[in-house]
């Protein structure tokens, strides 16, 4: 049920987003833990941007943070950042439509509003997880309702990547 509220709250703000007048931003750029990065980046020109943010680097091309803000998570391809996701949480952090609510908006501020929505959903003995995404091109927003051990959490990601 409460994936159906979702999509019609994401399809109400998409559809603002189109008769919206924004002011467009760079569309390959991100703001993570206060910093810009930009698609394109070198592994060293990520680190640097993000100097003073703990990097945890799971791979060699996959990197992440993990701050108060939320997780982070970033990819590269051919030695370029291709891939960034962040985290994004409200004031409580118990406010899924408040964080729904700002990843929206960086979509409207970013210039896209044609986007596709869909969701799935997936049970296993171990996790039971609703999904909806929102995906215009290069950036996305993605909603998960889930059940990992017992304990049912929202979290909403915005998603900037590089499919070329």
């Amino acid at each position: 049920m409460w994936k159906y509220c979702v999509v019609a709250v994401l399809s109400a703000y998409i559809s603002v987003a189109v008769w919206s007048q924004v002011q467009r931003s760079e569309s390959n750029t991100m703001e993570i833990e206060l910093r810009i990065l930009k698609l394109g980046m070198t592994p060293s020109e990520v680190t640097d941007a993000l100097s003073g943010v703990q990097i945890i680097k799971s791979q060699p091309n996959s990197w992440m943070t993990s701050t108060k803000s939320g997780l982070s998570t970033m990819a590269f391809k051919n030695g370029k950042l291709s891939f960034i996701q962040r985290a994004w949480t409200s004031e409580s952090n118990r406010d899924t439509a408040e964080a729904l609510f700002y990843a929206v908006s960086s979509l409207n501020e970013n210039g896209y509003s044609a986007c596709r929505i869909k969701s799935d959903s997936q049970i296993s003995p171990t996790l039971e997880m609703q999904r909806v995404q929102v995906d215009c091109g290069g950036r996305a927003i993605i909603v998960f309702h889930s059940k990992v051990e017992g304990q049912w959490q929202e979290d909403v990601y915005e998603q900037l990547r590089n499919d070329r």
